[in-house]
């Protein structure tokens, strides 16, 4: 299995203190849908591009991670988060408060369960995330919103940033934000082993949390 994360060690370009980052408009916000039929998500926006597409892989009692990658999103191990549906549709809003940018989506596919990060891609799949020695896990239920840490993992604590996102996400959907729950993901190690499977079915890669 290919795993990939977002331990970026190339930048987004607009990640710069004081860049200016286009956010989405009052009246897309307005439409974004906010229910609690959904799994959502948010990146700190800078940090990461606002056309990323995520992919979260289900982590099982023994803490191995399913090789869900190439797995239809269909697949209930398979938690989805696109950033386009189709050539007009979205699966993402931009947004700001005071002075931290988000980028939320939403899954193609609700699931409930423990889910690790393992691929990113932006830019038309031109720019792949890869893995470290850790990823990010939360426990994703429909309804509540987990917010990955990367790129805010120095500068706030788990408590202030879920205080700074449930503030965001009021300022730019009001009061239908409130049948939202916000949760902010954990950072994990893991240990990653490549397995031969024979010439013609290639490598193979499993993943464990430690």
């Amino acid at each position: 299995m290919r795993i990939f994360i977002a331990m970026l060690a190339v930048a987004f370009t607009l990640s710069a203190c004081g860049s200016y980052k286009p956010t989405s408009n009052q009246s897309h916000l307005d439409k974004f849908p906010i229910d609690k039929t959904k799994n959502y998500l948010i990146w700190r926006y800078g940090s990461v591009e606002s056309d990323l597409a995520s992919v979260f892989c289900k982590v099982n009692a023994s803490g191995e991670v399913d090789d869900c990658e190439n797995k239809e999103a269909s697949n209930k191990n398979r938690l989805t988060f696109e950033a386009f549906e189709g050539l007009f549709g979205s699966y993402r809003v931009t947004f700001k408060h005071d002075d931290d940018y988000f980028l939320m989506t939403y899954a193609v596919s609700a699931r409930t369960g423990k889910y690790a990060f393992v691929s990113g891609d932006s830019g038309q799949r031109s720019r792949i995330f890869k893995i470290g020695d850790a990823t990010f896990v939360s426990n994703f239920k429909p309804g509540t919103v987990t917010v990955i840490p990367y790129g805010w993992e120095h500068r706030r604590s788990a408590s202030d940033l879920k205080r700074t996102v449930e503030a965001g996400l009021k300022q730019a959907f009001g009061e239908r934000a409130s049948v939202l729950d916000v949760q902010v993901a954990r950072k994990v190690p893991i240990d990653c082993t490549k397995t031969s499977s024979g010439f013609w079915e290639g490598t193979e890669t499993k993943c464990k949390l430690k």
